[in-house]
């Protein structure tokens, strides 16, 4: 999925992912018995060509549940779908 060069190269497809990870499937069997849920928080958006080179931005979920695009100086209300076109960043 990544390579890394000389001058690195980036993702240019979409990744789909959901607002919930849930990772009992993965975790051994001993700890099955404990949830191991996490909720999406926040996604970290690159605008540019490269990976050394371009901008970026981030969209964060508020305690209520509503997302924001914050953008340098910018903070700016965004919307769920706007926000999910992006990769993400998981808290449990």
């Amino acid at each position: 999925m990544f390579s890394y060069g000389a001058h690195g190269s980036k993702v240019t497809r979409h990744i789909s992912f959901s607002e919930r990870l849930d990772l009992r499937p993965y975790v051994s069997a001993a700890n099955k018995s404990a949830p191991v849920l996490y909720q999406l928080y926040a996604v970290l958006v690159h605008n540019g060509c490269s990976t050394n080179s371009g901008h970026y931005y981030c969209y964060v979920r508020a305690p209520g549940g509503t997302w924001h695009c914050m953008n340098d100086s910018t903070v700016s209300a965004a919307t769920t779908s706007s926000a999910f076109l992006y990769v993400v960043d998981f808290v449990s």
